[in-house]
C-alpha cells in the first residue's frame, strides 16, 4: 500500500497512525476537526485537509480516489452530548465513507476504529471475544453510535469488501490527553477512589501497539 487515508488524524491514535505510516514512506493523506493538530501534522510533511464526513460526500471521494487504504479513527468520544451529535459523527461520517470506498475503483482495504465499550454492560467481562453479543440496551448516545457504525462496517465487509475492525483499548503512551493525565490528577490528590470490592482490572494497550 503505498496511499492511505487516516480519518480523525488530529486526535491521539490518528495522528499516531498518521505519523507511523509516513515513517514506513507511506504517503499519507490526514483528516480531522483540530486545525491546530492539523499544522503539527503539515510541519512533519504529512498532508493535511479538513473534511467534514458527515456532509461533504465530494471531498469524501477526492480524498478516497488515490488511496489505497482508509484508517477510520475519527469519531466523537465523549460522556455527555446530544444523539444528533454523536449520529453524525460517528453514524453518517463512517457511512460515508464506507460508501466512498466501496465507489473508489483503488481500494484495497478498510480498517474501521471501534470501540470495546460497544460491549460495556454495568459489569466485569473478562475473557471477551470478537463473537461475544451485545447488551441489549446500549448505555449512551456513544456506544450507540459506534454500534451503528461497527454494523455498517459488517454490512460492508459482508458484500465484499476488505474492511478490518479494531476495538484497542485504552490507549496510553506519549501525546495521551484522556487516560494517564486523568490518573495522575487523581493520584495528585492524594487519594484514588474506588467503587466495589477486589482488584480493578483493565487492558490497556499501548499507542505503538
Amino acid at each position: 500500500m503505498q496511499n492511505v487515508l487516516v480519518t480523525g488524524a488530529t486526535g491521539f491514535l490518528g495522528g499516531a497512525v498518521a505519523r507511523d505510516l509516513h515513517k514506513r514512506g507511506v504517503k499519507v493523506v490526514a483528516t480531522g476537526r483540530n486545525a491546530q493538530a492539523g499544522e503539527a501534522l503539515q510541519r512533519d510533511d504529512i498532508q493535511f485537509e479538513s473534511c467534514d464526513l458527515a456532509f461533504n460526500e465530494a471531498a469524501i471521494d477526492r480524498l478516497i480516489a488515490p488511496c489505497d487504504a482508509v484508517v477510520h479513527c475519527a469519531a466523537l468520544s465523549a460522556p455527555w452530548g446530544s444523539m444528533m451529535s454523536f449520529l453524525l459523527a460517528n453514524q453518517l461520517a463512517t457511512q460515508n465513507l464506507i460508501h466512498a470506498c466501496e465507489r473508489s475503483k483503488v481500494m484495497k482495504r478498510l480498517v474501521h476504529i471501534s470501540s470495546p465499550s460497544v460491549l460495556f454492560d454495568f459489569k466485569d467481562q473478562p475473557n471477551l471475544t470478537e463473537s461475544t453479543e451485545w447488551a441489549r440496551e446500549p448505555a449512551n448516545h456513544y456506544i450507540a453510535t459506534k454500534r451503528m457504525a461497527e454494523e455498517a462496517a459488517l454490512d460492508s465487509a459482508r458484500s465484499g469488501q476488505d474492511v478490518i475492525i479494531l476495538r484497542p483499548r485504552a490507549l496510553f503512551g506519549p501525546g495521551d490527553t484522556t487516560l494517564l493525565p486523568r490518573v495522575i490528577r487523581v493520584a495528585q490528590r492524594g487519594s484514588f477512589p474506588l467503587l466495589g470490592a477486589g482488584d480493578p482490572l483493565m487492558d490497556l494497550t499501548w499507542i505503538d501497539d
